[in-house]
């Protein structure tokens, strides 16, 4: 999709022009970035054949698939991100209490990174790279393998990528809260202009646990047995599931109020309605029992129907899948682990 011009309440990150420069290209943002996955991946093979380090033809999945993490984060915030919140803002429209100037503010505010901050972070970034590919050298002897001076400015790349990305995320969920907070009215029996918040959230989570788990478990399994590797994998569902629910607790909130606040309002009706049997029933007065009994019916199944309403904006298969996400690794880990000891090794 190419960008939309909207009006511009501050020069977007650098990052940001480099996507938009990707969709002017003549071919599809996937091919690029596999274009990028496969020069990486032909550059250590040629060198390892040159070097001897690998017999000619035969070809290595680690070295081949080294620069995953980084072209894994360039497709999500370049091109899965920005349509996953654009929908998000297009469905939850009719909720805000926004003019057309300024739902277009928002949109660019929602999609967009600013300039700032410096590029100290990038910098950063690059550096925790390096000094991470150090780090786990001696428990990777993949990196020395070939050509490790490739790796480590990959892993840079890719930790510049991900100090950014941490940012954006960090951001965008700050937006999320923003555009709540916008809501001037909550329809209770319609929830689905909300379901794509929580679509956003849920791809935000689901991208964390694919691209620091699922992608390294299936690629370096052994790092899985190591103990450090294992806190450093759990504390990053444990931020998926914090990302996918914390930013939807103020919607949350206000859904629950609302639901109590119908919920209330029935039962005034169905105890009006009761007070008014009992009265009848003592003046003799038989004729309006049919009416009453026939609301009193009506309100009992629409108090039914809004117990069953859930307070929380999203679809379930969201939820399911999002929850599939983050235990299927764990799921893996464990029948490997099950196997691996069924057949003593």
């Amino acid at each position: 999709m190419k960008d939309e011009v909207l009006a511009m309440p501050y020069k977007p990150n650098w990052i940001i022009r480099f996507f938009a420069w990707v969709n002017r290209l003549p071919f599809p943002a996937w091919l690029f970035y596999i274009l990028i996955l496969l020069i990486g991946c032909a550059i250590q093979h040629l060198y390892a054949w040159w070097k001897g380090f690998l017999e000619i033809g035969l070809f290595n999945v680690f070295l081949a698939l080294s620069g995953i993490w980084l072209v894994e984060q360039l497709y999500y915030f370049g091109h899965l991100n920005p349509q996953i919140a654009r929908q998000a803002l297009d469905e939850i429209r009719p909720l805000l209490d926004l003019d057309d100037e300024g739902f277009k503010l928002l949109s660019y505010e929602f999609t967009m990174v600013p300039a700032s901050p410096p590029l100290i972070l990038p910098m950063l970034g690059f550096l925790f790279g390096l000094v991470f590919a150090a780090a786990v050298r001696p428990s990777s002897p993949e990196i020395n393998y070939a050509f490790p001076e490739f790796l480590f400015l990959s892993w840079g790349l890719t930790h510049t990528m991900t100090f950014v990305s941490v940012y954006a995320i960090i951001r965008q969920l700050g937006m999320v809260n923003q555009v709540i907070t916008q809501i001037n009215k909550l329809d209770i029996y319609n929830l689905n202009s909300l379901y794509g918040l929580s679509r956003l959230t849920a791809s935000i989570g689901v991208a964390i646990i694919v691209i620091t788990f699922l992608t390294s478990f299936i690629l370096v399994p052994q790092h899985i047995e190591s103990t450090l590797h294992v806190v450093f994998y759990l504390s990053f569902l444990i931020l998926a599931l914090a990302v996918f629910v914390l930013p939807l607790t103020e919607i949350n909130r206000r859904l629950r109020e609302e639901k109590n606040r119908l919920l209330k309002v029935v039962n005034t009706h169905i105890e009006d309605m009761f007070e008014k049997v009992r009265v009848d029933i003592q003046s003799n007065e038989m004729e309006q029992m049919q009416t009453l009994h026939v609301g009193i019916d009506i309100m009992l199944k629409e108090k039914a129907l809004l117990e069953t309403i859930p307070t929380w904006p999203w679809a379930p298969s969201t939820f399911r899948g999002f929850l599939a996400a983050v235990f299927l690794p764990l799921f893996i880990w464990l029948v490997q682990q099950l196997l691996g000891r069924l057949m003593g090794f």
